[in-house]
């Protein structure tokens, strides 16, 4: 373990404190528009990309803006219905609030390492490879890095 991984794991923790005061019917209601959003850009991200380039929208544009639209309405959406779902629960709702939030908060380390990675960043400097956690990420992470690819700008 290394300094990486305590900013990954202090994060982490950080944020499922967080999630975890929201409780777990707010949180499943923001992340399930999140990953709504995250299926859609996945499953017809190409279909809309193609459908602006009959507008004359060059497909480099158009792509990154259809995986940002097709994420952003049900992720909205979603978020305002976690802000009316206000109910203090119990432990349980506690509970569940912070381990959704721990496995949202590694999904964006896996995320941030993708990006890394797609942007020249090296995958074999000494902080990455002497992290536990940074290791554990590329080995399970290999299936976003494929999509990633696609979206991201070369």
């Amino acid at each position: 373990m290394n300094w990486l991984d305590g900013v990954i794991l202090g994060g982490t923790a950080l944020w499922a404190v967080r999630r975890a005061r929201q409780g777990f019917r707010r949180v499943v209601l923001e992340t399930g528009g999140a990953a709504l959003g995250l299926y859609l850009a996945w499953s017809y991200g190409q279909s809309v990309a193609r459908w602006t380039a009959a507008f004359g929208i060059p497909h480099w544009i158009g792509l990154p803006a259809a995986y940002a639209a097709l994420v952003f309405v049900p992720a909205a959406a979603g978020h305002a219905a976690g802000q009316r779902a206000v109910g203090t629960g119990g432990v349980w709702n506690r509970l569940g609030g912070g381990l959704i939030g721990a496995v949202e908060a590694l999904a964006a380390v896996g995320a941030g390492i993708v990006v890394w990675a797609q942007l020249g960043g090296p995958l074999y400097a000494a902080p990455i490879v002497d992290s536990a956690m940074a290791g554990w990420m590329l080995y399970i992470l290999p299936a976003l890095y494929r999509q990633g690819v696609e979206v991201l700008p070369r």
